[in-house]
């Protein structure tokens, strides 16, 4: 039988697509101008790692220096949590619906419903 390799295939697709919506980045309003933040694990740790100081910093973000307040800091915080806690979101949806499943088919069916689903 191998439907528990086409679901665990599929949930891995579904996992890696998240991977890269996570951490594509985010445009974020600072002082009137957008700017890309990094949304990759390391980036979130240094901004967070900053906010929690509670202190204005300098940051260089594609190749621009920009001067942050705290709040700015924290807002910029909150916003790629959101970006993030976004695409978990999407990402347990889509495994429950997967996991919902029981057949071949019915995960064939699943496909041709969403589109945005990685099934394959």
């Amino acid at each position: 039988d191998h439907f528990p390799y086409v679901l665990g295939r599929i949930k891995q697709e579904v996992e890696t697509k998240r991977y890269q919506k996570e951490t594509e980045g985010i445009d974020i309003d600072v002082g009137g101008t957008r700017y890309r933040f990094p949304t990759d694990r390391e980036q979130r740790n240094r901004l967070l790692i900053q906010s929690v100081t509670g202190e204005p910093v300098c940051w260089k973000i594609a190749g621009a220096w920009i001067d942050l307040s705290a709040e700015q800091l924290t807002t910029i915080v909150k916003q790629i949590n959101a970006h993030v806690q976004k695409w978990l979101a999407w990402e347990r949806t889509k495994i429950e619906l997967i996991e919902s499943c029981t057949t071949v088919e019915q995960v064939k069916q699943l496909k041709k419903k969403n589109e945005n689903c990685t099934i394959q």
